[in-house]
């Protein structure tokens, strides 16, 4: 070891003199080889297993064991306790997502837990401590059906002391782009009225609950069951049994107009093609949940005096960080202030990862989550 330590001085030094003088360059480039062949090649694994749900084929989960890779500078590695199943995690798992995941990936990214372990920038970045709870949007990466996850610094928020962690792992997805829907882009007025396609989606019940707790809106929503009805009669919204052709006669019955300025869009089903013809001139259309991130789903029908928009958090994690840390941010503190009111519906322990996702794919019900801490829960809370 000591051999290696004093070739690895002597042809960093050396490299440091050509580079300077700009002399001898081939020589110096050979150098850099050599102390790339003699310095230790760093390990990317810790030697330690994970329990997980391993991702093999469309609907093939198995629990396997997965090496933990070693943390970066920028992570920040989270004890997991939590984590919430989003649309996106059941298109993956269908198979029926825009993207092919790799073969054996980890699935989950909507996570809560407590800091294990920093990377000394993340460290530096954000001043979280070893123990801290946290949430994790750890989208498009995932891994948080795990035991353990590693996240960028920048998708990791501090919770606050009225937030608990099975309710944090309930709201950063949904509540992300409802938020950035309705009030960012939509900038939806109080008492306005917004027609909301409800089947068989969480997002379309985040936006149900902050359009009218937060917003003072009033969503109208479309849907053609008896569950999914109640839930979101329960959250304030007026509700429409699917029958598209009396759609504009309810609608002025309800609001005074047969059109609305704001649709929100999350499944991408046909009857959305006779449901946009209730969107009045220059209108807006928010695609979130499935709708998002499903393949080959057909919107040419939209009228071209519309204007439809993707709202995708992890684009924002890019393109624009302070909106996404702050909309996040003000997510969470809705929920510290009860101001918005995220339903769990039914927690699964890992043992029973295959059940949790074949309950939320069939049942119209609310937030499905995982714990990570007892493999062998099964607590439903909705009634059948």
């Amino acid at each position: 070891m000591k051999l290696f330590a004093d070739s690895r001085a002597v042809i960093e030094k050396n490299l440091k003199i050509f580079k300077r003088y700009n002399k001898l360059d081939k020589l110096a480039t050979s150098l850099e080889r050599i102390r790339k062949i003699v310095e230790p090649m760093r390990s990317t694994q810790t030697g330690r297993k994970l329990r997980a749900a391993v991702l093999h084929a469309p609907c093939n989960l198995k629990l396997d064991y997965i090496p933990e890779k070693e943390i970066q500078q920028t992570q920040v590695r989270v004890d997991v306790h939590f984590c919430g199943l989003t649309g996106s995690d059941v298109l993956l798992w269908r198979g029926k997502h825009r993207s092919t995941p790799k073969s054996t990936v980890v699935l989950g990214f909507e996570v809560s837990g407590t800091i294990l372990e920093m990377g000394r920038l993340a460290h530096e970045q954000t001043g979280y401590q070893i123990g801290e709870e946290v949430i994790v949007h750890n989208y498009p990466v995932c891994g948080g059906l795990a035991e353990s996850c590693l996240a960028h610094y920048r998708d990791v928020f501090r919770l606050m002391r009225r937030v608990s962690l099975k309710n944090a792992a309930a709201v950063t997805d949904d509540y992300f782009s409802a938020l950035l829907a309705i009030g960012r882009r939509a900038r939806i007025q109080r008492n306005e009225c917004l027609l909301v396609n409800a089947k068989h989606s969480r997002s379309a019940l985040a936006v149900i609950d902050l359009a009218t707790r937060v917003f003072g809106a009033k969503p109208i929503a479309i849907c053609d069951d008896a569950r999914r009805a109640q839930l979101c009669a329960d959250l304030g919204a007026t509700v429409i049994c699917r029958n598209e052709r009396c759609l504009p006669y309810k609608l002025k019955k309800i609001s005074g107009k047969e059109e609305v300025r704001v649709m929100i869009e999350t499944k991408g089903e046909p009857c959305f093609q006779n449901v946009v013809k209730c969107l009045e001139h220059d209108g807006l259309i928010a695609v979130l949940g499935s709708a998002r991130n499903e393949r080959s789903l057909d919107f040419s029908f939209v009228p071209i005096n519309c204007m439809m928009f993707v709202v995708a958090a992890e684009h924002y994690k890019i393109a624009d960080t302070l909106v996404y840390r702050e909309t996040m941010q003000h997510v969470l503190d809705y929920k510290s202030e009860c101001a918005i009111r995220p339903r769990v519906s039914a927690i699964f322990g890992l043992n029973h990862i295959n059940d949790a996702f074949n309950y939320y794919a069939a049942v119209p019900s609310g937030k499905v989550l995982i714990d990570l801490k007892d493999h062998n829960r099964l607590t439903l809370y909705d009634e059948s």
